[in-house]
């Protein structure tokens, strides 16, 4: 097992058992997010690698913790992008299931209140750091605390029915101290709703897939390392649901994913998550040439595709 420099511990379960995956290039991960977005990220990054490993022990895979994005990276991410918060995310009408009327809601990471606007609630508490999203959610008369969950929970007696939190959990540099804040704020037999991307989905943990890749996320979450939440908070898995935009499926575009991601396996085997454009384009053109002479090992539906990102839902003992 080969050992990361900078990592000692799981951020997660905090087990020293870290294989080291992956050595990112920061200059290469910066051309990445200027080419993708217009701007470059060099404030956030010193060194010339960021290292991404992977805990035995829970199966969490992240990477160092100076790499999470500070409050300008993220002001530049939603100027330069037209949709940051998406309105329509599949996510919130699953949680919403799960949510009655005569519940206390408390949402961690509100954006601007998107959730909030689709629930009726007896009582709801949405923390967020983003001033620009907080004054969206005022002009619609929702009101957000700029707080964080370990300073609530330091500060509050309120217990809720259903904490939640949506892709939040993979941009925190301590999930172990995000998940036990939102469970001491949680009432016994209370539902704790997280989603996450699911880096078990080709989607999502595809090669040079910018949004997964630091200062935005810092954590990968799969379906194994979620199940470890369940285990080490003893809390019982009440429900689960992977979402898939079946909109934007196509049989052609997800067998082309498959055949990039075992060519680079096999032709850059250090190299899964990051790698120079003029590598990526030469795997991409044979690619697209024996994409086009497999049409019969297309995937027929996307029934058994996994969907990207994913939506647990933990009952608290």
């Amino acid at each position: 097992m080969k050992k990361p420099n900078n990592i000692n511990n799981c951020i997660l379960c905090k087990s020293d058992k870290i294989k080291l995956l992956e050595k990112l290039s920061v200059s290469q991960l910066n051309d990445l997010y200027y080419n993708s977005f217009g701007f470059d990220i060099k404030n956030e990054l010193d060194g010339d690698f960021i290292e991404f490993v992977e805990c035995e022990n829970c199966r969490l895979r992240f990477f160092e913790e100076r790499a999470a994005g500070s409050a300008e990276f993220y002001e530049n991410l939603q100027n330069h992008r037209k949709v940051y918060y998406n309105p329509n995310r599949p996510e919130f009408d699953y949680a919403k299931s799960f949510v009655e009327s005569t519940d206390s809601v408390l949402e961690i990471g509100s954006g601007s209140g998107l959730f909030a606007s689709k629930i009726d609630v007896k009582k709801y508490v949405g923390l967020e750091f983003n001033e620009l999203a907080i004054e969206k959610a005022k002009a619609n008369n929702i009101e957000l605390l700029n707080k964080s969950v370990e300073t609530f929970a330091d500060e509050s007696d309120d217990l809720f029915d259903v904490v939640c939190s949506f892709h939040v959990l993979e941009h925190v540099k301590s999930p172990k101290d995000f998940i036990e804040s939102s469970l001491k704020l949680l009432k016994k037999g209370g539902l704790l709703i997280i989603s996450v991307p699911c880096n078990d989905s080709i989607y999502t943990r595809n090669v040079n897939h910018v949004l997964n890749l630091p200062p935005h996320h810092i954590s990968r979450w799969m379906l194994k390392s979620m199940n470890s939440i369940a285990k080490i908070y003893n809390l019982e898995v009440h429900d689960t649901k992977t979402h898939l935009d079946e909109t934007n499926f196509n049989k052609r575009g997800y067998t082309k994913m498959i055949l990039q991601e075992k060519a680079i396996s096999i032709l850059h085997p250090k190299h899964k998550l990051l790698l120079e454009n003029k590598k990526l384009n030469k795997i991409n053109r044979v690619v697209s040439a024996l994409n086009n002479k497999l049409k019969l090992f297309r995937f027929s539906n996307a029934d058994k595709v996994i969907g990207e990102n994913m939506t647990y839902v933990f009952k608290k003992e």
